[in-house]
């Protein structure tokens, strides 16, 4: 599109040649331009009014549709391009007018021309109050507010504006100077409310699906936020993967907002940004409840290919795509990958080592498809409502992240193993998990046919399931199955002790395997190794063992060496989590000779896995050695004097990645020649480098800079495209770039340092008092405040609030005694801290607070804090805000609860104190102080727990404002409910805050 100047150059050019029988015209240069510019907006008018009949009948024929949004996009491009020609014309008009009288005051029929385009604009505009009457008249449904000042409750801080339908649109066009009023402020007004339903959909869910429609409504803004599919750019990349050649990572497609895989050439010159796979949707409506339900245990809300599992020796995928199982094959070219679909489900499924065979869970039995032959085999053979084979039940995935319950044995030696030349042996190591003793549960559905869903679910204090281990060999021969051995160990009888089996897997290059094994009271952790085949009399090796009085974290980090008879393995043991080398006796792991911690300082090893490289004897790791708040890549060096006598062997490790920034998401090259990482801090926004080892430096360099992941940066391998770029949300991005945002920290009152995060509202001033909003969650393993780039989260810092977030006692990546603060104690410690941190914000008045408007935020955990909030300080806390609350102990699972609670009958006062109903008569006898949101098919945390606080509240006679969600589990997936709840809270906070 030309810009403004240029076209009305090539109008005016072109009617030079042109005679006009208007000789006045022809010598005044200015009226010319004048008369051109209106002509011009003219037919811009109606390309408008032809790009909305086009839009129309688009989305009418296709809904959803690339070209629908192009049109869109045309539309609001056109309609500012009309109001920037139409400011123009207002300053041409008021400049000749003034001059023509002032010169040319003979020329009365020049005046009179002026004149007229004056009485015309005068016309306009009667014409726009006639309609604001008119909607008015008609209840302002359809009125449009747009907020001039975002300071809540401020003067002038709303400017009416009539919304516009298709008999208003064709009135108005009688007039062309009512563009600039109408059809301008509503474009802009749609640029700023998109941007906020963009920030609204993102602060509901971690990713994915954009919003639709949003409205909110007090009598001091209203505003109707737009949106469409595809409006936002490509969002960060994730689950990295590195190869000798290429960096794999999955990343959306703008043009149907689904994720795939996309890949980068590093060996090439020209590192572009490739997508393997251009057509990978899925239809999230086609999974089975088991899929759903493992969905909302992980967290994931996007589509399309969510994860992947690549082998680099064979450069295949393993994908799940439309609910199919789906191997890509890169081996003979990248740039046209082989897709090949497999019969089978795609839930709980993995691949073999030899990439010949896939498993999966399928009606409670694991199932398997030779893919050479794609033929089905069942492995396992259970019958019974609560029998189930390689799953993971409730507990086991959302307490202790574990969501399998087979393994493969991957060994070299077993791979090379074979009866005959066309059969191949294969081992599995699988749970049989029975839940018949676990208590059944009902959720009610939202029809009108009165169903209830049944859920197994253990309370605090109940039984749990009991599972088996269960180990199976077999072969596959010309396309047959032949099941070679079975074994069924007996753990109870092995481990009396253990409760939970929350690890499990196979040594390398040796047949037996290893298991993670928990106590009930989560205070025993033990590593062991067993012979998956072997007598139940055998006597099992504890490769590690770990103790405490408070609990025990689950270890994710464990790697055992390939190619030695040793192991890494984090542990909490000193009081923080640090490395540990573990050596044996042989290569069987029969027993451990010793045990030496590798790190050691109050700083935290971090994440679920580390990398290491025997050849070098290097391991490389995330923590937070520089800071508490930031994530960094470490090195060091595991080649340790076996003899010594001294098995205090701690090194200071070596930083890999950039200084001063948070490191969200790490990938190393087996090899350790490569590593990629995201990274970002509070005011630099997000980016992603890769980095290779130099042998000349003997260090890394920096080898490749990602682009900002936009459309045009997208090359597709398999049908290339080309896509539009659009600045639409510059401003509202560039308003919260702008926007003031600092780190700060204080020391409690029980001596403990306490970091926190404050956003300023925009155009901040500091003689000004605020309204506060504190956007809490602080139960154990999260972390809230981090040094990252975190602007979209707390978008109600552009309505005049300040945002606080504060990391209580209890949270994560600070050690044990600081996360142990909340044993046997929850719902007691945390508010001491929100309050301690708010108030000290104020005395050192770092920010402006006004303390008698301070409302408190929370989710799931943060819901329960914001009840105890309400209930135990509501002389401090004018709001609470609860979503999906824990309201007593008693009514959480077995896993979560009694790590942190022990059990109702071991702790009955402790969880009376932690109960927010023993607080209930503390509540605020006013109005509009409380909301409390849940979903009522949440499964996880049950609407029984607002259920029991409701009746409470009624019975003490207090105010409260309840909004169910009748068709949401714990997390808001639906894009409606997300609109609704986030415009419903933000009105409420700018009504009564």
């Amino acid at each position: 599109m030309y810009s403004l100047i240029k076209r009305v150059e090539a109008i005016e050019k072109e009617c030079v040649d042109v005679k006009d029988k208007n000789k006045q015209l022809q010598q005044d240069g200015n009226c010319g331009k004048f008369t051109l510019l209106r002509r011009k907006i003219g037919i811009d008018i109606k390309q408008v009014k032809d790009l909305i009949k086009e839009r129309d009948k688009s989305e009418e024929d296709m809904p959803g549709t690339q070209r629908t949004i192009q049109l869109s996009y045309s539309i609001r491009n056109k309609i500012k391009e009309v109001k920037d020609d139409t400011t123009k014309l207002e300053r041409m008009h008021l400049k000749s007018q003034e001059r023509y009288k002032r010169k040319n005051k003979e020329n009365t029929e020049k005046v009179k021309v002026l004149e007229l385009h004056g009485e015309e604009v005068q016309l306009a505009f009667a014409h726009v109050k006639e309609l604001e009457i008119k909607d008015k008249q008609r209840g302002g449904e359809a009125s449009l507010f747009i907020p001039l000042s975002s300071s809540p409750g401020s003067a002038n801080t709303i400017k009416y504006l009539p919304d516009i339908d298709r008999d208003d649109f064709r009135e108005l066009h009688k007039n062309d100077q009512i563009i600039d009023e109408v059809l301008g402020r509503i474009s802009d007004g749609l640029k700023v409310t998109e941007n906020i339903a963009n920030e609204m959909n993102k602060t509901a869910t971690k990713q994915g699906v954009m919003m639709d429609t949003m409205t909110t409504k007090t009598d001091k803004l209203e505003i109707r936020l737009e949106t469409m599919n595809g409006n936002e750019s490509f969002k960060n990349p994730n689950s990295f993967q590195l190869d000798e050649n290429y960096l794999f990572f999955l990343c959306n497609q703008k043009e149907n907002n689904q994720l795939t895989i996309h890949y980068i050439d590093l060996s090439s010159d020209n590192k572009e940004i490739k997508v393997l796979l251009n057509n990978a949707t899925m239809n999230t409506d086609d999974l089975s409840l088991e899929a759903k339900l493992q969905r909302e245990r992980q967290r994931i809300v996007t589509s399309g290919i969510t994860s992947f599992q690549y082998n680099s020796t064979t450069k295949i995928f393993l994908v799940d795509i439309n609910s199919k199982i789906n191997l890509i094959d890169i081996s003979k070219s990248i740039e046209k990958p082989i897709l090949k679909e497999v019969t089978g489900d795609t839930y709980n499924m993995s691949i073999s080592s030899d990439q010949k065979v896939v498993a999966y869970v399928k009606d409670s039995n694991l199932w398997l498809t030779d893919i050479e032959s794609d033929k089905q085999h069942q492995l396992t053979h259970v019958s019974g409502k609560f029998l189930t084979c390689g799953d993971a039940k409730f507990v086991y995935q959302e307490e202790f992240s574990r969501y399998t319950g087979y393994w493969f044995n991957n060994s070299s030696t077993l791979a090379n193993t074979t009866t005959t030349t066309n059969s191949r042996i294969y081992q599995i190591l699988y749970i049989e998990e029975d839940e018949s003793q676990v208590m059944d549960y009902s959720i009610p559905d939202s029809g009108i046919k009165g169903e209830v869903s049944h859920y197994k679910y253990p309370l605090a204090g109940e039984k749990n399931t009991k599972i088996t281990l269960k180990a199976l060999e077999f072969s596959i021969e010309n396309s047959k199955l032949f099941i070679q051995r079975e074994k069924t160990l007996d753990l109870q009888k092995l481990f009396p002790w253990c409760e939970y089996l929350v690890r499990a897997g196979w040594l390398p290059n040796n047949n037996s395997i290893w298991i993670q094994l928990l106590d009930r009271a989560q205070q025993k952790l033990q590593l062991v190794r067993l012979d998956p085949f072997g007598s139940n009399d055998q006597q099992p090796t504890i490769l590690f063992q770990e103790l405490s009085e408070t609990w025990v974290n689950v270890v994710d980090a464990i790697h055992f060496c390939k190619n030695t008879p040793q192991l890494v393995i984090t542990s909490e043991a000193l009081g923080y989590r640090h490395l540990y080398l573990v050596t044996a006796t042989d290569n069987s792991f029969s027993s451990v000779d010793s045990c030496r911690n590798l790190t050691g300082g109050n700083w935290v090893v971090k994440g679920d896995r580390i990398w290491l490289c025997e050849e070098k004897k290097l391991i490389s790791f995330v923590a937070n050695l520089d800071s508490p708040i930031q994530n960094h890549l470490y090195q060091i060096s595991y080649n340790v004097d076996l003899n010594s006598s001294n098995n205090q062997t701690t090194q200071t490790p070596k930083r890999l990645t950039v200084a001063s920034h948070y490191h969200s998401q790490i990938s190393v090259s087996a090899d350790q020649k490569r590593f990629v990482s995201l990274y970002s801090n509070t005011n630099t926004p997000y980016k992603v480098e890769c980095y290779q080892w130099s042998d000349n430096e003997q260090n890394y360099q920096l080898l490749h800079t990602l682009p900002n992941l936009n459309p045009s940066n997208i090359q597709y391998s398999m049908d290339r495209i080309s896509l539009d770029q659009t600045d639409q949300n510059k401003a509202f991005y560039q308003q919260l770039a702008n926007s003031k945002r600092e780190i700060f920290t204080f020391q409690n009152s029980q001596g403990y340092k306490i970091f926190g995060k404050v956003f300023f509202p925009a155009n901040y001033d500091s003689t000004k008092q605020y309204p506060t909003v504190l956007s809490i969650y602080g139960g154990p393993h999260v972390q809230y405040v981090t040094d990252q780039y975190q602007l979209m989260k707390h978008y109600h810092t552009l309505f005049g609030f300040v945002v606080v977030v504060i990391d209580n006692m209890g949270s994560d990546n600070r050690g044990v005694d600081f996360e142990s603060k909340l044993k046997w104690k929850m719902g007691t410690v945390e508010l001491n801290d929100y309050v301690e941190g708010l108030e000290y914000l104020i005395s050192q008045k770092l920010v402006n607070i006004d303390r008698n408007r301070i409302a408190i935020s929370g989710w799931s955990y943060g819901g329960y804090l914001a009840l105890h909030a309400i209930g135990q300080r509501p002389d401090f806390f004018k709001i609470a805000i609860s979503g999906a609350p824990v309201s007593l102990w008693e009514a959480y699972n077995t896993g979560y609860t009694e790590r942190y609670m022990s059990t109702p009958q071991l702790n009955p006062e402790g969880y009376k104190k932690a109960n927010s109903l023993t607080y209930i008569q503390n509540f605020p006898n006013q109005e509009n102080r409380l909301i409390v949101i849940h979903g009522l098919a949440d499964e996880n945390v049950h609407f029984s727990n607002t259920s029991v606080l409701i009746e409470e509240l009624t019975n003490h006679q207090k105010p409260y404002i309840l909004k169910i969600l009748t068709k949401e589990r714990h997390s808001v997936r639906n894009i409606n409910n997300r609109v609704y709840i986030e415009a419903h809270n933000l009105n409420h906070l700018l009504k009564h805050l």
